[in-house]
């Protein structure tokens, strides 16, 4: 082993004084073999030990090939497969080479930002804020919000209901577009089962009812492919923004009041605030790109919910989740009903009756059983009579009295029905 202070000695004797090495050798009391040796060393001269080989060396290769296909995969999962190998080390060795070879992985990964045209997509996605808000007599339901954001313009709309089936995708899909103003040309959206039937071949076929609302709007509907989010960015980063300065430190007294919150807030502070990509206001943006949007259909498409059920034998019909009580002599019929935005109208398909309410959302629990109920005849008090023809007039769901108007014996008169 070479002494670095003669390594320095011996190159600073020929540089600066130009001695030869025959006269270093003898100076310096050492072989003109040395000499040469440490003048042909362009760095000075260290104690290096001979590296051993590793137990994991021969897995490099297959951890190397996990890493570039999931850069994030745990050690845990990595050790699991390199058992099935053959590897028969330990974790804290696997974990101190992820360490140094992970990062260059991750940093393999990048994306690029993708531009758009005024007026060529609509990204759009299910927002779940995770807030419930009260629907009457002491209950919350849970609520989602549909966000729809034109990149172009950085523009965003939303709009809130208290499930994510099909009705609500289609009713608040065109509530949000009403609310930017036009139709794009494309409208991107996941895989979500309220907009997708199935998956053909990797092919997303939507359902029906949504292949017919974006035809008549005139726009063509794009499905990603699972497992891509990053594809729809802007609404992802939409979504943290809502959620992160709007939400914060606010209270509800129903669905009706959170949307008009959030439209207020939407128009006066997202769409006001001077966005940095975009370059200007996301409102002075927006109102650039409506010009290029389509516009909507002077008479908007009907969004409402049909269907048909039979009516229970205690006089409910369950629509969206939540049981409504219907005319005692409907019970076992089958019964036609349309739900919207907040009404909810039944049509029996023997009688052909309508009747309609405003819909509370409430679970049965806050719902009366009729049939359990006494019904007093006028004019005879403390007899019960169940008439043969009721007609139904409104339903109040308060906590011990429903109002009907009830037809019999040629006579109409308003009669409390109390719980038994």
């Amino acid at each position: 082993m070479y002494s670095v202070h003669d390594w320095a000695e011996v190159r600073r004797l020929q540089d600066r004084d130009g001695l030869s090495q025959r006269t270093i050798a003898r100076r310096l009391g050492m072989s003109r073999n040395t000499v040469a040796r440490l003048l042909m060393l362009q760095e000075p001269p260290r104690y290096a030990r001979e590296g051993r080989a590793s137990i994991l060396d021969p897995y490099k290769g297959e951890i190397a090939a996990l890493l570039d296909e999931d850069a994030k995969a745990p050690a845990t999962v990595i050790l699991e497969r390199l058992r099935r190998l053959g590897y028969r080390g330990g974790i804290t060795i696997l974990k101190d080479h992820l360490a140094c070879v992970r990062p260059s992985f991750l940093a393999a990964r990048i994306f690029q930002r993708t531009s758009y045209l005024p007026g060529e997509i609509c990204q759009i996605d299910w927002w779940d804020p995770g807030t419930f808000v009260p629907v009457g007599k002491g209950r919350t339901r849970e609520v989602h919000g549909l966000v729809a954001t034109l990149p172009h313009s950085a523009a965003h709309s939303v709009v809130f209901s208290f499930s994510k089936t099909m009705t609500d995708y289609l009713h608040c899909l065109l509530g949000c577009l009403v609310r930017l103003g036009g139709v794009p040309e494309k409208i991107v959206s996941d895989n979500d089962p309220c907009i997708v039937h199935h998956r053909q071949d990797r092919r997303a076929v939507i359902h029906d009812e949504v292949a017919a609302l974006y035809g008549v709007l005139g726009c063509l509907g794009v499905v990603l492919d699972p497992g891509h989010p990053e594809r729809k960015g802007q609404v992802e980063r939409t979504n943290g923004y809502h959620e992160g300065s709007f939400m914060s430190l606010r209270s509800f007294e129903g669905i009706g009041d959170l949307q008009s919150q959030s439209d207020d807030w939407t128009e006066n502070i997202a769409w006001g605030r001077h966005h940095r990509r975009v370059g200007s206001k996301v409102a002075d943006a927006l109102a650039v790109e409506r010009t290029y949007l389509k516009a909507l259909p002077a008479r908007l498409p009907d969004v409402t919910r049909h269907l048909e059920a039979r009516v229970m034998k205690d006089a409910f019909v369950r629509v969206a989740g939540v049981d409504y009580s219907v005319p005692p002599g409907l019970a076992g019929r089958r019964s036609r009903s349309g739900s919207r935005r907040m009404r909810s109208s039944f049509t029996s398909k023997e009688q052909r009756s309508p009747a309609t309410e405003e819909a509370s959302s409430r679970p049965m629990s806050c719902c009366l059983p009729l049939m359990r109920g006494r019904y007093a005849w006028p004019g005879r008090p403390g007899r019960t009579w169940m008439p043969a023809t009721w007609t139904w007039h409104r339903s109040t769901c308060r906590a011990t009295t429903v109002c009907w108007r009830l037809r019999g014996r040629g006579q109409i008169t308003d009669q409390i029905l109390e719980t038994a």
